[in-house]
C-alpha cells in the first residue's frame, strides 16, 4: 500500500464529480487519506463473515462478488465489478456488519482505498461526504436492481444481448459457470448464446 498517485486521484475525482460536484477544499483534504495498492488474480480481498474495513475504487482489473449461503456455505457469483467501480458489500462496509459475501479478484487489479474510520471522520468535517456516499450507493443499487429485473423479466437471449458488451470484458477472466450464475442461466445456455452472438 502506498499514497495515492496523481493519476489515480484524478480518475477517482472524475468518477465522483460525474455523480456530484466536489469542492476544492474537499479534494485537497481527501487526497492524504487515500491509498493505492495492487491485487493479483485469485486474491480474496474480503471474506465471508468479515467486517469490511476498506472501500475500494478500481483503477483497473475485475473482481467478483461471491454470495455465500450461511447454512450450506455454498458459493454463487452475485456480481462483477469492472474498472472505475466502487467495491463494497451490503451488508458490509457502510453498516459495519459481517459481510454475506466474499470479494475475489479475477483480473489483476489496481485500486484506490479508504478506511471506514477515515470516511467517518470525513463525514463529520464535510457534509458533502454524506451526499456523495449516498449517491454512490444509490447508483450501485440501481445497477443491481436493473440486473435483477432483467433476470426476472427478460428471456435468456434478451438478457445476454442486454449485457453482451460487459460480458465480453469478463469472459477472458472468469469461468463460464461464474458468469452463468450471475446471468441466472445454465452454463450450456450461456455457451450457446455466446457462440450464436
Amino acid at each position: 500500500m502506498k499514497p495515492i498517485s496523481d493519476e489515480a486521484f484524478e480518475l477517482l475525482i472524475d468518477k465522483m464529480e460525474k455523480i456530484q460536484p466536489l469542492s476544492t477544499r474537499f479534494k485537497r483534504l481527501v487526497k492524504p487519506i487515500l491509498f493505492e495498492t495492487e491485487y493479483k488474480r485469485g486474491s480474496r480481498i474480503l471474506n465471508f463473515n468479515e467486517v469490511q474495513q476498506l472501500i475500494w475504487f478500481t483503477i483497473g482489473g475485475i473482481a467478483r462478488e461471491i454470495r455465500v449461503n450461511a447454512i450450506s456455505y455454498s458459493e454463487s457469483t452475485a456480481w462483477f465489478w469492472k474498472e472505475r467501480s466502487f467495491l463494497y458489500t451490503s451488508p458490509g462496509f457502510f453498516s459495519q456488519e459481517p459481510s454475506h459475501s466474499t470479494i475475489e479478484v479475477i483480473k489483476d487489479c489496481r485500486a484506490v482505498l479508504m478506511s471506514y474510520q477515515n470516511l467517518s471522520d470525513l463525514k463529520t468535517t464535510f457534509k458533502e461526504t454524506e451526499t456523495i456516499t449516498e449517491k454512490i450507493r444509490a447508483d450501485n443499487e440501481m445497477m443491481r436492481l436493473v440486473h435483477g429485473d432483467n433476470i426476472r423479466n427478460l428471456n435468456t437471449r434478451e438478457r445476454y444481448l442486454e449485457e453482451r458488451e460487459a460480458l465480453n470484458e469478463i469472459f477472458p477472466h472468469a469461468k463460464l459457470q461464474y458468469i452463468a450464475e450471475y446471468m441466472g442461466m445454465s452454463v450450456d445456455r450461456l455457451g450457446k448464446l455466446r457462440k450464436e452472438n
